[in-house]
């Protein structure tokens, strides 16, 4: 039997991510596979995951924007948590949020009551 050690519920979702980094030289795109008011699971690719961990240090922290109708955010900062492979080229990686802005928080209550809902 596996014990639930999440604070939040996860809820499965399709939405494009963005991350960029404090220098604002690189965007990368990926996407967000599910969401919970404290953090989000992406996919990402060997490229993007490459290029996330050169731009970091450990622990490495940079920000994520979502645009769509439902959800919109600009540079959330997150903290990566887990780094997982999937395949030779994909990878799972689960983004913490670090201290989201009151508004922030807000837009994503909103999509997460309406995640709820459906």
């Amino acid at each position: 039997m596996s014990v639930e050690r999440r604070f939040h519920p996860r809820f499965d979702v399709d939405l494009p991510v963005s991350i960029s980094f404090t220098d604002e030289e690189c965007i990368l795109d990926t996407c967000a596979i599910n969401l919970s008011l404290s953090g989000m699971q992406v996919q990402a690719s060997k490229t993007v995951v490459d290029s996330i961990l050169q731009h970091c240090q450990h622990p490495a922290e940079f920000y994520v924007s979502i645009n769509t109708e439902q959800l919109n955010f600009e540079k959330i900062k997150v903290r990566l948590i887990i780094n997982r492979r999937i395949s030779q080229q994909a990878f799972q990686l689960g983004l913490k949020f670090c201290g989201p802005s009151q508004e922030q928080q807000n837009s994503l209550n909103d999509y997460i009551r309406h995640c709820k809902n459906t």
